[in-house]
C-alpha cells in the first residue's frame, strides 16, 4: 500500500474561544478520493482553509508528502500541488480564458517588454489540451457556461502540478449531462494518482 500523501494528526482549530475543528486523524494516499460529509458547522470549510493555506492549525501535526508542512498561504499550498476549487470561483470575467488561465505567472514577452500574447494564447490551448478540453482561449471569461469555468480551474490547478485536488461543492450550479462529464474527468485524475477531497451535500454523488 503507498505511503500516504496527506496526513493529518490531531489537526484542530478554535476561532475565539469556539472549536472550529476538533482533534482530526485523516490519511488520504495517491489516487485515492474522500468523500466529505457534515452538517453546516461541522468543519467541513476550515478544514479546506487549513490544507489550503487559509489559516493554520491551533494543534497536532500535518504531513505533506511524508514531511511537516504548514502553509502560509493559498500560494504556498498551490506551490505545494494543493489545489482547491471552491463553489464559488474567483475569476476575472472581463479577461479572456487565457489570460485568467495564467494568472500570477511569468507571461511571455518580446524581448521590447510588451507581451506576446500569441505565445500566451498557445501556452493557455496547450494546457486545456492536456486536459482535452476544446475551449475558445481568447473568449471572455464571463462568457463560459458554469461546466467550462470549473473545468478550466482544474485544468489551470492540474498545469501546476497539483497532486492534491479539493472539490467544494462542484455540482451546484451544473446540470445533470455537465456533473457526469465533471465525473468522467475526476475518474481519469483518479487513475493518474490525483488524490481528491470531494465535499458534497448530496450523498449519491459521493457514493
Amino acid at each position: 500500500m503507498p505511503a500516504p500523501i496527506l496526513k493529518l494528526d490531531s489537526v484542530e482549530k478554535s476561532f475565539a474561544g469556539v472549536k472550529a475543528l476538533k482533534p482530526l486523524q485523516l490519511e488520504l494516499g495517491p489516487g485515492e478520493v474522500l468523500g466529505l460529509v457534515g452538517e453546516n458547522g461541522a468543519g467541513k470549510s476550515t478544514l479546506i482553509k487549513i490544507l489550503s493555506g487559509v489559516h493554520g492549525p491551533d494543534a497536532g501535526q500535518f504531513f505533506w508528502k511524508g514531511n511537516a508542512a504548514r502553509f502560509h498561504s493559498p500560494h504556498d499550498a498551490l506551490e505545494a500541488g494543493i489545489a482547491t476549487i471552491h463553489q464559488e470561483l474567483a475569476y476575472f470575467g472581463h479577461l479572456s480564458v487565457a489570460e485568467n488561465m495564467l494568472m500570477g505567472e511569468d507571461w511571455p514577452r518580446y524581448r521590447w517588454g510588451g507581451i506576446n500574447w500569441d505565445r500566451l494564447h498557445a501556452e493557455a490551448q496547450k494546457q486545456l489540451a492536456r486536459f482535452d478540453l476544446d475551449i475558445p482561449t481568447r473568449l471572455a471569461f464571463a462568457n463560459l457556461s458554469s461546466a467550462q469555468k470549473q473545468e478550466v480551474a482544474i485544468a489551470r490547478a492540474l498545469s501546476r502540478q497539483a497532486r492534491l485536488l479539493i472539490l467544494d461543492e462542484p455540482t451546484a450550479s451544473l446540470s445533470e449531462p455537465e456533473v457526469q462529464r465533471l465525473f468522467s474527468h475526476l475518474r481519469r485524475l483518479r487513475e493518474e494518482g490525483v488524490a481528491m477531497i470531494y465535499v458534497s451535500h448530496r450523498l449519491d454523488e459521493i457514493l
